[in-house]
């Protein structure tokens, strides 16, 4: 635009030139030439902010409304043969695996890129579990995309079945991977005067490995700084066994006691990674001592050691009678078996008696040794389950596809422990079940008995049954929502060794947290319901979804019922192309709690709730109170 100031020429109006226009201006005339105005949020900084904000360019893909069954996309090449097997990792995080025409170029997408260690084309190949010349197995191949999925180092997998011209009964499989930034830690600021932070690396040169390093400090420590230190590899050649290890000295190794603890241990285990795996089973040995790193005088502080070996094993069969064409082999019969095995060769000899009047030293009692007895449990387990996995988004993620099972499991277990002086056997039973419903909801239903049995007297028996529902995506305009609604019931049958029931969180009324005796019992009921709304609200690649919960817990000890409320709301946010869990902030309101709970409480926190159990197989257990 030229603005000219010389009334005789144009009259002193500006004349608005566009791109490339040649002015021819008379000598004499005094003008000035002022920019194109422009909106404000049209100009450069403004623009750029607002990009960050809201990429009105971006692929709307992962958006995407889907629910289908796992192995659907495989089913019509059943019965052809693989010709070729092919793996492509998208060169960097500014490609998207669902749209093949979108990057994303920024500094940070940049700097990700030179700092991340991409995963090694043959550890991916040892997770491919199909070759070529195999025939299409639409269950093997959903398993296989799954497995890659579940990889902590991975977003997403996508592997593709494409005819082959000419020769119809053919196909060649394509696998498509896209990583995460592997790099990532965390800061926790516990109180004014203690804090600890973490730096883990999920695929430490590429290798399918994981290393991780704490620092904690606190001024009432004695030395004021800890650490821990753990690696993990796993699937080790092509087994599908993981293997790691951790050292520590902040109370963060496997616990088996009740003190603050240095432990060392080493873990070996290998899971159920497909349905139709025959054989799993796991290996812990650890070694612990107590530490007195904050001077505990000796009514609280107790000096002990000891050793732990728990080892399990598990053989799956087929049964083919119960399977029905197109089904895949999924049903299946589990033996497995563990050892438990808790020795102290160490034991706090003296203790200062609370109620003396004295300060003389009172000989280690039996009373006392009930908390370190050491144990030796064997317990058996045959459970008959099958399992199979729908394909949706934005249940834990933000547009990422995630795997939610359903099936069932029918158990029975038993067992024997040898705990101090006493010994006992052990008898339980279980069930659990997730459907789909028609509308694409997922309900499960839970219910577990066990009980110890003493000179053919029940004790320390427990009973639970738990109902879930996790509802379909509902979309108005652009955003997304999904409803969640919880209810379980919990009893104790003459506890000798357990503890009480809680009305805390994790188990009860979640962010709540009291000493109240009041508060403790012999059964519980516990009742939650929540909505989450999902946006498109995207900052630095950080998405947001905001959500709503109310709850209840019922503690009841003989004829006393004691219920606390809490309501809850507030914000998740993830950062699809990080390994970082999703971050919750969340405010509570407790309008019931007792003297020792503040009514309000905000806590931001990793968002670890996992909707419906995953890992559908485990080792053998004594089922436990203060579960959900």
């Amino acid at each position: 635009m030229v603005f000219y100031h010389d009334a005789q020429f144009n009259k002193g109006q500006p004349i608005y030139a566009g791109q490339d226009t040649v002015v021819a201006i008379p000598q004499g005339i005094w003008y000035r030439v002022l920019r194109h105005p422009k909106r404000f949020w049209r100009r450069r900084l403004p623009h750029a902010l607002i990009r960050i904000v809201y990429d009105e360019n971006r692929s709307t893909a992962e958006d995407t409304l889907f629910s289908e069954r796992a192995e659907a996309p495989y089913m019509p090449y059943q019965g052809r043969f693989i010709r070729n097997v092919e793996l492509r990792q998208l060169p960097g995080f500014q490609f998207s695996i669902f749209d093949s025409t979108r990057r994303l170029e920024t500094g940070l997408v940049r700097f990700a890129n030179r700092m991340h260690s991409k995963p090694r084309d043959w550890m991916l190949n040892q997770h491919i579990i199909f070759k070529p010349l195999d025939e299409v197995d639409p269950f093997l191949l959903a398993d296989n995309e799954r497995l890659l999925r579940r990889l902590p180092f991975l977003q997403d997998a996508r592997i593709v079945l494409r005819p082959v011209r000419g020769e119809p009964d053919k196909v060649d499989a394509f696998i498509t991977t896209k990583d995460v930034f592997t790099l990532t830690g965390d800061f926790r600021i516990n109180s004014e005067s203690s804090y600890q932070g973490t730096l883990v690396d999920e695929n430490f040169l590429g290798m399918g490995q994981r290393l991780q390093f704490s620092l904690a400090y606190a001024k009432e420590r004695n030395p004021v700084l800890g650490y821990d230190f753990a690696y993990r590899k796993i699937n080790l050649l092509g087994s599908f066994v993981n293997i790691g290890a951790i050292y520590s000295i902040i109370n963060t190794a496997d616990r088996y006691a009740d003190q603050y603890e240095e432990g060392i241990a080493l873990r070996i285990d290998r899971p159920l990674y497909i349905p139709t795996a025959k054989y799993v089973g796991g290996l812990v040995i650890s070694r612990n001592r107590s530490l007195n790193v904050f001077s505990q005088n000796d009514t609280l502080f107790r000096p002990y050691q000891y050793i732990v070996t728990d080892v399990w094993a598990g053989r799956t069969f087929g049964i083919t009678a119960l399977d029905g064409p197109n089904r895949g082999g999924r049903n299946r019969l589990l033996f497995s078996g563990r050892l438990f095995h808790q020795s102290f060769y160490a034991r706090p000899a003296l203790y200062l008696d609370p109620n003396s009047t004295t300060n003389a030293p009172i000989a280690y009692v039996d009373s006392l040794s009930l908390n370190y007895p050491g144990e030796i449990s064997f317990i058996g387990k045959l459970s008959q389950f099958s399992q199979n996995f729908y394909r949706t988004r934005f249940v834990l993620g933000f547009g990422r596809t995630e795997d939610i099972p359903y099936g069932h499991l029918y158990g029975i277990t038993f067992g024997h422990q040898h705990r101090g002086a006493q010994n006992r056997f052990y008898v339980g039973a279980e069930i659990d079940n997730t459907a789909v419903l028609g509308a694409g909801h997922f309900f499960n239903y839970t219910a577990r008995i066990g009980t110890f049995i003493r000179e053919q007297n029940l004790e320390d028996g427990v009973a639970t049954i738990s109902l879930q529902l996790l509802t379909r995506l509902y979309s108005w305009g652009s955003l997304r929502f999904r409803h969640t609604f919880f209810a379980s019931a919990v009893s104790s049958i003459d506890r000798n060794v357990l503890s009480q029931l809680r009305a805390n969180d994790p188990y009860g009324v979640r962010g709540f947290s009291s000493n109240d005796p009041s508060l403790l019992g012999d059964q519980r009921m516990v009742g939650r319901a929540e909505t989450t709304m999902f946006t498109r609200i995207r900052v630095a690649g950080f998405r947001f979804a905001f959500f709503a919960s109310g709850e209840c817990a019922a503690v009841t000890k003989g004829k006393y019922t004691r219920a606390i409320a809490g309501f809850s709301g507030g914000l998740r946010t993830r950062n699809e192309n990080w390994v970082f869990n999703t971050v919750e902030l969340r405010l509570f309101y407790f309008p019931n709690g007792p003297a020792d709970v503040n009514s309000f409480k905000v806590n931001v926190a990793p968002n670890i709730f996992v909707p419906l159990g995953i890992n559908l197989i485990r080792a053998p257990e004594f089922l436990q109170l203060n579960l959900q």
